[in-house]
């Protein structure tokens, strides 16, 4: 078996050299930042908000042993079935804002929007936190309340067809390109904690602040403890 190195790529190739180690970095930085780091803070997000909010916690419990039951573990393929969860994770997306500002971009040439000329080399962000907490659009936005994004129908709610935007992994053609990964990832980590595990704030601890901290790129919950119990089969 050939393996091929960094150093056998071809001279002009990104991937060569000392290039391609930074690439390479560069990659893996990604893959790690932009992938695992943003599913696992939104989980944590997802805990501390159900923990919170036990009433929303055992609706989600109830919808998955309806559709799913005890005996295996969600699937991907249970989504349709399971609005009231599809409700949730909207709703968690959109209180998280866990990149509030999206990735920074330049325009690479003067443009024109909205009235308003950006000359080239500007500096343009997407303000999705202030559009996730517009009372103009959601009305109480400083609640976590998934019912917000179900419409009744004939047979049961089902996931309201609306023009409200959730804008968690920005928006435009530079949009995130793991966004269906994401969602699969999120909704299958998301439901096998709700199915296996009852969870809630640690009695020997003070409440949880569901408040966010910042850095530089990222929303987080502050620090919180949580307790869990496992379901009985």
């Amino acid at each position: 078996i050939y393996t091929l190195s960094l150093h056998d790529a071809l001279p002009i190739s990104s991937f060569f050299g000392r290039s391609g180690e930074e690439n390479l970095l560069i990659a893996v930085f990604n893959l790690l930042a932009a992938g695992a780091e943003t599913t696992s803070n939104t989980i944590n997000w997802a805990i501390l908000l159900l923990s919170l909010h036990p009433d929303v916690l055992r609706k989600v419990q109830a919808e998955l042993d309806r559709v799913v039951g005890r005996d295996r573990a969600p699937r991907l393929d249970d989504r349709p079935n399971c609005p009231y969860t599809e409700a949730v994770v909207y709703e968690v997306f959109r209180y998280s804002s866990i990149v509030p500002f999206g990735i920074f971009h330049n325009t690479m040439g003067p443009v024109e929007f909205h009235g308003h000329r950006l000359p080239k080399d500007t500096m343009v962000m997407a303000n999705t936190l202030g559009v996730h907490y517009d009372p103009g659009i959601w009305g109480d936005p400083e609640n976590f309340r998934p019912e917000r994004h179900l419409a009744p129908s004939s047979d049961g709610d089902k996931l309201a067809v609306h023009d409200k935007p959730i804008y968690a992994f920005s928006v435009g053609k530079r949009a995130c390109l793991g966004e269906s990964l994401a969602r699969n990832e999120f909704f299958l980590f998301l439901t096998a904690i709700c199915q296996r595990f009852h969870f809630f704030p640690d009695p020997a601890t003070v409440r949880p602040d569901p408040t966010e901290t910042f850095t530089a790129l990222f929303r987080f919950p502050k620090p919180f403890k949580t307790g869990f119990k496992e379901r009985p089969l």
